[in-house]
């Protein structure tokens, strides 16, 4: 029987070799590599990785606490070798089974992916991290310091572990139950050979198709380009508010917001309602932000009634981004046209600083 596999596998290898270019499979080896040296450590960095040594994998354990639900994992740049970085800790999360908060650099590319927190926050957090770091390494440990002063302000409930499966006992094969599996090995043998050569038959019309995909996409992230900028900079305004309460639900929508803009810009196809509604529900929340700092600083002082609707509608915008994630039309619209109304107002009446 070990002689039939033998002769069956070097066949298919053989063939293989001959019919089909190597393929570089850098990324999935680097993926499953990490992913089972996860079930024993929370820090994996591959030996080599440039700007490590053999320290580096200890001192980012240090930034660790033993009750931590983080892992950081360390790359080596060829491990992004035919696809990118979201792709690679999206895969390593659902090896990991989507329970773990997951610091990746490859290369010095960084990425902060959580599937159990709010959308956008592990990201956020890691590129806070990045912009005040020199190298992937300061990067990783900042990561954790960030994730851990964030929960401790927002504590999250434990992760349910997943069930470890139990293998399945193999019988022991009879002579004639070896032969029909090699006969069955050589019928595997021909399909592989028969689907090589039709997916090489179709490989020039999926190469017109991705790059057809890819100039779509480009074009929608030059739209929400602007976006993205104005929400950098609402969050910086966000930080200037003087009432606490309006600042600390502000930046919490900004994060939901952040999150709900790094969605838009990762999927390959438009997001319909979501994607078109997005851009102005950002231009109207720092319309009202820009016009309660007027009032704060005594430039363009806002009458009470008008202060208190402000404050009201400032107050529902993380509602108001997770509505409009989960396309909840109808509650989007009915507060878009009380923000627009509120706003239309402010404009009329001349309360908006005319200043950026």
């Amino acid at each position: 029987m070990k002689c039939w596999l033998k002769k069956v596998f070097l066949l298919t290898a053989v063939l293989t070799a001959f019919l089909v270019p190597r393929l570089v499979v850098y990324a999935e080896d680097y993926v499953s590599d990490a992913a089972k040296a996860l079930q024993q450590t929370t820090v994996y960095v591959v030996p080599g990785t440039a700007g490590t040594d053999i320290d580096t994998a200890s001192k980012l354990q240090g930034m660790l606490r033993s009750d931590d639900n983080i892992v950081l994992v360390m790359l080596p740049a060829e491990a992004e070798t035919g696809t990118d970085i979201y792709s690679v800790v999206k895969s390593l999360s659902e090896k990991l089974g989507n329970q773990r908060t997951i610091g990746l650099a490859i290369g010095n590319d960084v990425i902060g992916y959580g599937p159990l927190l709010p959308s956008g926050v592990a990201a956020d957090q890691m590129h806070r991290a990045d912009s005040v770091s020199n190298d992937p390494v300061t990067a990783l440990g900042t990561f954790a310091r960030n994730m851990h002063t964030w929960l401790a302000a927002h504590p999250q409930p434990t992760p349910t572990p997943q069930p470890t499966p139990v293998p399945t006992p193999q019988p022991t094969l009879t002579p004639a139950q070896a032969a029909q599996r090699a006969k069955v090995a050589w019928g595997v043998v021909l399909g592989i050979i028969t689907v090589i050569i039709i997916l090489f038959a179709f490989r020039a019309k999926s190469i017109m198709e991705q790059n057809k995909k890819a100039m779509e996409r480009n074009k929608r992230l030059a739209v929400l380009k602007p976006t993205e900028i104005l929400l950098n900079d609402l969050q910086e305004r966000v930080s200037d508010i003087r009432d606490s309460r309006i600042r600390n639900e502000l930046n919490s929508a900004c994060l939901v917001g952040q999150g709900l803009l790094e969605n838009l810009q990762q999927t390959e196809t438009p997001q319909g309602y979501t994607e078109e509604k997005f851009p102005k529900s950002v231009v109207n929340m720092d319309k009202l932000v820009r016009a309660l700092l007027g009032h704060e600083s005594g430039k363009h002082p806002l009458p009470p009634e008008t202060l208190k609707q402000v404050k009201d509608l400032l107050l529902n915008f993380d509602e108001y981004f997770t509505k409009l994630q989960e396309g909840n039309e109808e509650a989007v619209e009915l507060m878009t046209s009380v923000i627009e109304s509120s706003n239309a107002m402010i404009d009329t009446l001349g309360f908006l600083p005319k200043d950026k």
